[in-house]
């Protein structure tokens, strides 16, 4: 069996994009950039995308044995793994993926040791870390919190910020989903306000502007759904937005009674619509990824966050709604026992 370097592989991946998902045209493209090499069946690039978007890596996921060990592997950072301090899903200080690496710790003493041990050990396997691409960030529910400014670890300065993007979702340093629900709506208000004048053309069928909706505006708004925890405030801002659309769409209506013409009440809205308003869209997505989720191997990250217990007490005061409780919510709305819902997920029969 062929053995292929990463370099090998992800231009392997690249003659796939290029190929616009057709193996064969990928092997022939591969086969002339790439003269020298082994070239593998046109299969493989298929089977390699395909791993690459399950489970993050170029490399087969081995079940038992010795992992294969490579240049981003964890246990170039032994010095870690051994050290106390803050800990999630059964590994110490560090979360590794395959585009970034993500050092936790209680305090910002830790932060400063474990991030110098990742300098040193990263510059002995070939690695640099950019400062200007790095951020530094405190987590805490406590708004009045003393920041520390930008932390200096040997001739690298990190700035501390109080949010940023990862994966197109905002992280805050509070942990506060309404900063990337109310980014959400803007950006679906540009989407809208871009097709403005086709929503209201008479020119169009209402059937094909819903279409626009649902394929242009809506999955922006939706993007990470899955993954947030919404309020009844947060619920009721969404709604706005959908029927500020689908008036749009719809246009207005002439009163029976007084013979002018009034904007469409909610229930018309939705009559007209026939389809699953943007909270049911939400709850269907949420229960779809909770079922994927729960139906993950244990050494899954996903699965382990998901039945994980973090460390520490609660602050006084009533508890956040966390995303687990919406999941049960929902599933006593529908008549399901929710004390063992990942049991009844990994059910599919």
């Amino acid at each position: 069996m062929d053995v292929y370097t990463f370099p090998e592989l992800a231009d392997m991946v690249m003659c796939y994009g290029e190929a616009r998902g057709n193996g064969r045209r990928a092997l022939h493209m591969y086969q002339q950039q790439f003269q020298s090499r082994n070239h593998p069946h046109h299969t493989m690039f298929a089977r390699l995308y395909q791993r690459l978007r399950d489970d993050g890596s170029l490399r087969p996921r081995r079940i038992g044995g010795r992992p294969r060990r490579h240049p981003f592997s964890i246990d170039d950072y032994t010095e870690l793994k051994g050290k106390e301090g803050l800990e999630l899903n059964e590994l110490h200080q560090l979360l590794v993926y395959p585009d970034d690496v993500n050092v936790l710790g209680e305090n910002p003493q830790m932060i400063r040791e474990n991030t110098g041990i990742l300098l040193e050990v990263s510059k002995q396997i070939g690695l640099e870390v950019n400062p200007e691409k790095t951020k530094y960030m405190i987590m805490s529910r406590d708004e009045n919190i003393v920041r520390n400014g930008n932390i200096k670890i040997g001739n690298l300065s990190f700035e501390e910020v109080e949010k940023f993007k990862y994966l197109g979702a905002t992280v805050t340093n509070i942990n506060d989903t309404r900063e990337e629900i109310k980014h959400r709506i803007n950006m679906g208000n540009v989407c809208y306000y871009s097709v403005e004048k086709i929503l209201s053309s008479s020119l169009l069928s209402k059937n094909l502007k819903v279409r626009i909706y649902k394929t242009v505006i809506l999955p922006v708004v939706l993007y990470g759904c899955e993954t947030l925890t919404l309020t009844l405030r947060e619920e009721h801002r969404l709604r706005v937005f959908e029927n500020k659309v689908l008036r749009k769409i719809f246009g207005t209506k002439r009163d029976e009674v007084t013979g002018e013409w009034r904007k469409l009440h909610n229930t018309e809205l939705h009559a007209l619509y026939s389809s699953p308003d943007i909270i049911r869209n939400i709850i269907s997505r949420r229960l779809r990824w909770a079922g994927h989720v729960a139906r993950m191997g244990e050494f899954r990250n996903a699965y382990r966050v998901l039945v994980g217990r973090p460390e520490g007490k609660r602050p006084l005061g009533r508890p956040r709604r966390r995303w687990e409780d919406n999941i049960k919510m929902y599933l006593r709305e529908v008549g399901y026992d929710d004390r063992d819902w990942i049991n009844l997920a990994r059910d599919r029969d």
